[in-house]
């Protein structure tokens, strides 16, 4: 049930994130991509932990120009789950 929290949530900012700038059909595209895309069902079916941490990457990406501080702790807190988000470490450093 948790898993399926995160999986939900990452639609949900995937849909929310570009709805914000009047993207209605880039937004939809993006949580219908998410939804149906071979990876995320394999790891639903599967019920692996890799939704936790790009819940984390991705807030952390969004908040990043407003909240410094937060993002950064969200990006630690996916590194920490994940080692997935250590290809974007160059982009928190520029």
């Amino acid at each position: 049930m948790i898993f399926l929290f995160f999986n939900l949530a990452i639609a949900a900012l995937l849909f929310l994130i570009p709805a914000r700038q009047k993207l209605t059909l880039y937004a939809a595209f993006a949580m219908l991509f998410w939804f149906f895309n071979r990876w995320t069902l394999l790891v639903t079916k599967s019920s692996d932990f890799d939704f936790v941490p790009i819940f984390f990457l991705i807030v952390s990406l969004t908040l990043f120009p407003s909240y410094k501080l937060f993002s950064l702790l969200c990006f630690g807190f996916s590194l920490g789950w994940k080692h997935l988000a250590i290809f974007l470490l160059p982009l928190y450093l520029l």
